[in-house]
């Protein structure tokens, strides 16, 4: 059972929750995937290079890994602003919020109409083609 962030985040601000902490929560849920892809990309870069073969390497694998980690997650943080910059970011996230389809009946006897036409032509065809 999952709830999908959006929805999560349409639901906190019609609670009356600050923004601030709902723009947050959107930004942390991003980089938490952005970290967990960027650390996995850079572990198994290390495993093929034989990085974590004696326990002093170990430990400086483990040295490397965290520091290019944060290296590349900034460069990420600051490819994602300028992205966002780029695109008219005003400080304000906004949600598409689905609306229900409304049916036109108008459209509904048509397609029905177009259906039994389609139907009655085919039979013609089949019993005298």
């Amino acid at each position: 059972f999952t709830i999908p962030l959006v929805e999560l985040s349409v639901f906190f601000t019609r609670i009356g929750c600050p923004m601030i902490l709902v723009e947050l929560i959107l930004l942390v849920y991003r980089f938490i995937f952005l970290l967990a892809d960027t650390a996995q990309r850079l572990l198994t870069a290390q495993m093929a290079r034989g990085g974590y073969r004696t326990r002093r390497l170990t430990l400086n694998s483990a040295g490397l890994l965290i520091r290019e980690l944060l290296q590349r997650t900034v460069e990420r943080y600051h490819k994602l602003t300028l992205g966002v910059q780029a695109r008219g970011f005003n400080n304000q996230f906004r949600f598409w919020q689905p609306q229900p389809y409304a049916y036109s009946r108008r459209y509904m006897a048509e397609t029905v109409l177009g259906w039994i036409g389609l139907l009655s032509g085919e039979l013609l065809i089949h019993i005298y083609g």
